[in-house]
C-alpha cells in the first residue's frame, strides 16, 4: 500500500464510533408496515419514501403508511428495486417484471425475473435498465416498452448508473467497462467484485478490490477524472469488516451482521447488532438515513441528540453542573442522581435529604447547589446537604449573580435567602399578584426579579420592595400564565406563557406576545443556544427560534425537533434545560434525559409539501397538476384528500387551502375538504401544509385543476332567473287571469242577464197567458149577459194587473238582490185566490179551493218569484178536476220544514194517467204552454241563484199532487 494511503487509514480510525450512542427509532408492521422484510427503497421528488417489501410496496409521507399490493393492481407482491423516471413516476422491478406508478395506476412490462439479486437504474433519456446478476446474468434495457438484451454471456454481472454525470458501469468477470452507446468500453480490470448489500448512498458508482499490498483488505474505488480512485478500505475481512475513510464517502455496507454507515462528518457509525441483515440505505434532505433491513424500516436521527438510558435514570425534573463538572439530576419520586465528569454512568447521590425534587436548581459563584423539594431549599455544600425554609415546598431557584443571593418561589410567593440564612419573604400582602405558587423566577439587566404563576406575573424591586403586578384581567399580560423567563446575553428578556412567547419592552414596560403560526402552545423552558438563537421547550417538542431576524426584520422562523427529526423526548419539563461548561444542553421530559450538542445541529429548512392524492375517491396520478379533470356532468360536490411530505415536521400537520386564488381557509388537522354546491365552470385548488409563519415555497403547494359542468337548471344563476320569470309569468298570469275573470264576469253578466230576461220574458208569457185566460172568462160572462159577474170579474182583472206591475218593477233591475226581485208570498196567495176565483165562477163552480197554512206560518215572512204556481193550479184546474164530472177539490198548502219553503198544489181530480190518456183522445184546438214555461223558468231562475225544485206524484186515491221546495 501506497504510505499516503497508510496514513489517512490511521487518521480515519480515529473517526469510528460505535452504536451504543447513536439515536434511532425502529418502524415495524405495528406502525402500518406491510411486512418486516425490506428489499428497497426510494426518496422521490415528492418527499414520500417508498419502501419495497417481499409482500407489499409501501408509500411513507412521514407520518403514515399507505400500501399497495397485487389488489391496487400491482404485479406482484415481491419488489426486487424501486427507482424513478424523469417524469416522477415509481419504476418497480418484480418477479413479474418492470412496472411504473404513476400514482393512479400501474402499467407493467412483463417478463419473468425469479432471482433475487438485481440492479434496477433509470437514465436522464427514461430509459429503463435491468441487470440479472447471477441467474442466467444479462443486461437489458426498456425502450418504448420493450426488452432489449444489452448483454449477456458474460459471467456474473454488476451494473451502476451515475446520474449527476449519466454515465453507466458494468462490471463483468472482475473488469470494470463503462457502457457507451450500448458497447461496453474497458475501464479497469485485475478481480473488482460488489458486496450484494453494499451500496452509495446518493447512488455515486463505486468498486470493490481486493488489496495487492495488505492481506484481509479491500480498496473502495470512485471513477474520478477518467480513472478508478481508493476513497475508502474495508480491513478485518474475515472477522467484522470496517470501512475506513481515506477521504469523505458515503458508501454503506452490511456484511456479518453489522450496518456500516457514513457519518455526517468525516467519520462512520457502526451498527453491530441493531440492524443485522440491511438491503437498502437512503439519506433525506436533513441528513437522516432510513435502514432497509430484515426487521424493518429503520430511521437514523442526526447525532445532535443523546439520551440517558431509561434504566439508569428517569421523571429526572432539574440538571445542574457543578464546578468539578459532575452533572447532578434531580427526580420527582426517585432522589438525586449524578454523573461525575469523564464517566458515561449515573449513580444515585445518597448525600440528599428527599426524595422528591421540583423545577428548579441553582449554584452560586462559591459553587454551592441550591434545589427545589417537597420539604424545602436544600442547599448541597462540600458533599453536605441541608434545608432551609423547612417543611415548606420551594417550586423555582434563582441565583443573583450581582447580589450573591438566592431567590425561591414557594406557596403563594418568594423568599430572598441571604447569606446570613435570613430570609425576605414577600407574598400577596406585600402586593404580589394572587397566586397559588410561585414557578419560574428570572431577572431582567435592570436586577428586577421576575415571579411567574398559573396566574400571572410580578415585578419586584429587591432594592427598593416595589411590585408591579401584570395580568390577564389588569390588561398588562397577554395570557393567563407565565411558566420560565430568560434574559439572553443581550440583556434582553424573554418569557414564556401559555400560547407561545413572549419579550418585555424596557422602553414601554409592556409585555409583547410573539404571535406565531408555528409555536402556539405553552412554552415551560427556554435557553440560549448562542447569541443569534433560543432553544424554546413546549409540550409538543423543541423549537429553534431565530431571535435575531425576529428582532432585526420582524420575520418569525422557528426550526422544529421532536420525534420525527432527532428528539424522542416527550413533554419537556417546566425550567428543566440546562448548557453545562462543554456547550451541550440537558433537557428534561417526562420519559427521558437527552443531551443536545448544538454544533451537530444541521440547519436545513424545514417546510413539509401538501400532496393532493384524490378527488371523490379517484386517485390523482403524481403529474395531476398539468392536466385538468372533468367531473361528470350534474356532479357538483367534490372530496378532495390530501397529505403532507417530510421527515421533519410539527407534532400535529395542519393545512390550508383554497380556491380560485381566493383567501387561504384557517389552519385545520383535517386532511380532507368537501366542496359542494359548485358552479359551472373552471376551478384551482390549493393546498399547503403547516403551520409555518413564513411564505410558502411554490414547490411546496400543491395544486389541481377541475371543471364543473352542470345542467342549466343546476346553476347558480337559474334560481334567479327562474324566479324573475317565474315572478313575470305569474304576474302575466294574474293579469291573464283578471282579464279572463273580468271577461268571463262580464260573460256571466250577460248571460245573467239573457237568462234574467229570458226570465223575465217568460214571466210575462206567464203574465199574458194568465191574463188571457182571464179575458175569456170576463167575455164569456158578458155574452151570456152575467153583467154582475163580468163587473166583479173586470175589478179583481185590475187588481191582478196591478199586482202583476208591482211584481215585474221589483224585478226589472239584474243587479237586484233576489228579495228585491220577488213578491211576497201573502201576495202570491192573493193573486192565486182571484185567479181560482175567476176560474171557479167560469166552470159553475165545478170545484172547491183551499188555501192551508200552520197557525205559526206567516205568509208575510216569506218571498219567492212571482207567477210560480199559478200554472201548477191552472193545471190542476183544466186537467184534473174539469175532465170529471163530479165537483172536486184543490188545495193550497204551503209550509216551512228544515229552513225549507215548501208550496204544494193538491187536487182529487182524474190523476196524471188519465189525463194524459184523455188529452190523447180529446181534439186540442191549442197547446197549453204554462207548465212548459214555468218549468224552463225554473231552470233559468235555478242558473241565476235559486234552489227550486219541483217534484210531481200522483195523490191517494185519485187527483195529484205537485210540490215546489224553495232551498235556502
Amino acid at each position: 500500500m501506497k504510505p499516503s494511503l497508510l496514513i489517512f487509514l490511521i487518521i480515519g480510525t480515529f473517526g469510528h464510533s460505535v452504536s451504543q450512542s447513536t439515536h434511532f427509532r425502529l418502524f415495524t408492521m405495528r406502525e402500518g408496515l406491510s411486512q418486516m422484510k425490506i428489499t428497497a427503497l426510494h426518496i422521490d421528488r415528492r418527499g414520500y419514501l417508498w419502501i419495497g417489501t417481499r409482500n407489499g410496496l409501501n408509500k411513507f409521507d412521514g407520518e403514515k403508511f399507505v400500501v399497495y399490493n397485487e389488489t391496487h393492481g400491482l404485479p406482484h407482491n415481491r419488489i426486487h428495486s424501486i427507482e424513478e423516471d424523469t417524469s416522477g413516476n415509481i419504476v418497480l422491478l418484480t418477479y413479474n417484471g418492470v412496472s411504473i406508478f404513476d400514482g393512479e395506476r400501474f402499467t407493467l412490462y412483463p417478463k419473468p425475473f425469479t432471482s433475487v439479486l438485481f440492479d434496477l437504474a433509470v437514465d436522464k433519456d427514461n430509459t429503463i435498465w435491468v441487470c440479472e446478476r447471477y441467474v442466467n446474468p444479462a443486461l437489458y434495457k426498456i425502450k418504448n416498452g420493450k426488452y432489449e438484451t444489452v448483454v449477456d454471456k458474460k459471467g456474473i454481472l454488476h451494473f451502476q448508473c451515475d446520474k449527476r454525470n449519466d454515465e453507466k458501469f458494468l462490471t463483468a468477470e472482475g473488469t470494470v467497462y463503462k457502457i457507451v452507446k450500448d458497447s461496453l468500453q474497458f475501464v479497469d480490470k485485475g478481480g473488482y467484485f460488489f458486496y450484494p448489500t453494499s451500496r452509495d448512498v446518493f447512488d455515486i458508482p463505486y468498486f470493490v478490490k481486493a488489496s495487492t499490498v495488505t492481506p484481509k483488505m479491500q480498496v473502495l474505488s470512485y471513477y474520478i477524472d477518467g480513472k478508478l480512485t481508493p476513497v475508502a478500505t474495508i480491513n478485518d475481512i474475515d472477522a467484522k469488516p470496517i470501512i475506513y475513510d481515506l477521504y469523505q464517502n458515503t458508501i454503506w455496507a452490511s456484511v456479518r451482521g453489522q450496518l456500516d454507515l457514513p457519518d455526517n462528518g468525516n467519520g462512520r457509525t457502526l451498527f453491530e447488532h441493531e440492524f443485522p441483515i440491511t438491503n437498502d440505505v437512503v439519506k433525506d434532505q436533513y441528513n437522516q438515513y432510513w435502514i432497509g433491513s430484515e426487521n424493518g424500516l429503520g430511521q437514523i436521527y442526526n447525532d445532535a441528540f443523546r439520551t440517558l438510558p431509561m434504566h439508569e435514570i428517569s421523571n429526572a425534573w432539574t440538571v445542574i453542573e457543578d464546578n468539578s463538572k459532575n452533572i447532578w439530576f434531580g427526580t420527582y419520586g426517585n432522589g438525586m442522581f449524578i454523573k461525575h465528569a469523564g464517566s458515561a454512568d449515573v449513580s444515585k447521590a445518597h448525600m440528599t435529604k428527599t426524595l422528591h425534587y421540583f423545577a428548579g436548581s441553582a449554584i452560586d459563584k462559591d459553587g454551592t447547589l441550591y434545589f427545589a423539594t417537597n420539604v424545602g431549599l436544600e442547599i448541597i455544600e462540600h458533599d453536605k446537604s441541608r434545608l432551609v425554609w423547612g417543611n415548606n415546598t420551594v417550586f423555582a431557584v434563582h441565583y443573583d449573580v450581582s447580589a450573591d443571593h438566592v431567590v425561591f418561589g414557594t406557596y403563594e410567593g418568594v423568599g430572598i435567602l441571604y447569606k446570613n440564612d435570613s430570609i425576605q419573604y414577600y407574598g400577596p400582602q406585600e402586593g404580589l399578584h394572587e397566586n397559588h405558587y410561585i414557578q419560574s423566577i428570572g431577572q431582567d439587566s435592570l436586577g428586577n426579579y421576575w415571579l411567574g404563576s398559573y396566574s400571572g406575573l410580578s415585578k419586584l424591586n429587591p432594592c427598593t420592595g416595589k411590585i408591579a403586578n401584570y395580568t390577564i384581567q389588569n390588561g398588562k399580560l397577554p395570557c393567563q400564565g407565565v411558566y420560565c423567563s430568560l434574559m439572553d446575553s443581550q440583556g434582553r428578556f424573554w418569557l414564556g406563557g401559555d400560547h407561545g412567547l413572549l419579550y418585555y419592552d424596557y422602553a414601554i414596560d409592556s409585555i409583547v406576545h410573539i404571535r406565531s403560526e408555528v409555536l402556539q402552545s405553552m412554552v415551560k423552558s427556554m435557553i440560549e443556544l448562542e447569541d443569534k438563537r433560543l432553544l424554546v421547550a413546549t409540550k409538543d417538542g423543541l423549537y429553534i427560534f431565530d431571535k435575531e431576524r425576529f428582532l432585526m426584520n420582524d420575520i418569525l422562523d422557528f426550526q422544529i425537533f421532536n420525534a420525527s427529526n432527532g428528539y424522542t423526548g416527550i413533554d419537556p419539563g417546566f425550567t428543566g434545560m440546562y448548557k453545562d461548561s462543554d456547550g451541550d444542553i440537558w433537557i428534561c421530559s417526562a420519559l427521558s434525559v437527552d443531551r443536545l450538542n448544538p454544533n451537530k445541529l444541521k440547519n436545513t429548512r424545514q417546510q413539509i409539501k401538501a400532496v393532493i392524492t384524490h378527488v371523490n375517491n379517484r386517485s390523482l396520478p403524481f403529474k395531476h397538476q398539468v392536466q385538468v379533470i372533468d367531473m361528470p356532468r350534474g356532479e357538483s360536490n367534490l372530496v378532495i384528500r390530501f397529505e403532507a411530505t417530510g421527515f421533519s415536521r410539527p407534532l400535529h400537520t395542519e393545512y390550508q387551502y383554497r380556491l380560485n386564488g381566493g383567501t387561504w381557509s384557517a389552519w385545520s388537522v383535517e386532511s380532507e375538504v368537501v366542496l359542494r354546491n359548485l358552479e359551472s365552470g373552471a376551478y384551482r385548488f390549493e393546498v399547503r401544509a403547516g403551520p409555518f409563519d413564513y411564505p410558502t415555497e411554490l414547490e411546496d403547494i400543491d395544486h389541481v385543476n377541475f371543471t364543473i359542468h352542470l345542467p342549466f337548471y343546476k346553476s347558480k344563476w337559474f334560481p334567479p332567473i327562474a324566479f324573475t320569470l317565474l315572478a313575470l309569468f305569474l304576474l302575466l298570469s294574474a293579469r291573464y287571469y283578471w282579464i279572463q275573470k273580468n271577461a268571463q264576469r262580464k260573460y256571466k253578466a250577460q248571460l245573467g242577464e239573457a237568462r234574467y230576461l229570458r226570465s223575465q220574458l217568460l214571466l210575462s208569457q206567464l203574465n199574458l197567458h194568465f191574463i188571457f185566460n182571464v179575458l175569456a172568462n170576463i167575455q164569456n160572462n158578458i155574452l151570456f149577459d152575467k153583467k154582475e159577474e163580468a163587473s166583479k170579474g173586470i175589478v179583481n182583472l185590475s187588481k191582478l194587473l196591478r199586482n202583476f206591475l208591482n211584481a215585474s218593477y221589483k224585478g226589472n233591475s239584474l243587479n237586484s238582490t233576489h228579495s228585491e226581485s220577488e213578491i211576497l208570498l201573502s201576495t202570491e196567495i192573493e193573486l192565486l185566490e182571484s185567479y181560482m176565483e175567476f176560474e171557479q165562477s167560469k166552470n159553475d163552480h165545478h170545484f172547491d179551493y183551499f188555501v192551508e197554512y200552520p197557525e205559526n206560518f206567516n205568509p208575510e215572512n216569506y218571498t219567492i218569484p212571482p207567477m210560480l204556481i199559478q200554472p201548477f193550479v191552472e193545471n190542476a184546474i183544466k186537467h184534473g178536476l174539469l175532465l170529471q164530472k163530479k165537483r172536486g177539490n184543490l188545495w193550497l198548502k204551503f209550509k216551512e220544514e228544515n229552513g225549507q219553503l215548501i208550496c204544494s198544489i193538491e187536487d182529487d181530480g182524474v190523476g196524471i194517467e188519465e189525463a194524459m190518456q184523455l188529452q190523447k183522445q180529446t181534439f186540442v184546438t191549442h197547446t197549453s204552454l204554462g207548465s212548459k214555461i214555468v218549468k224552463e223558468r225554473v231552470d233559468l231562475l235555478n242558473e241565476l241563484g235559486y234552489h227550486i225544485e219541483i217534484n210531481t206524484r200522483s195523490r191517494i186515491p185519485k187527483g195529484t199532487i205537485v210540490e215546489l221546495i224553495f232551498k235556502d
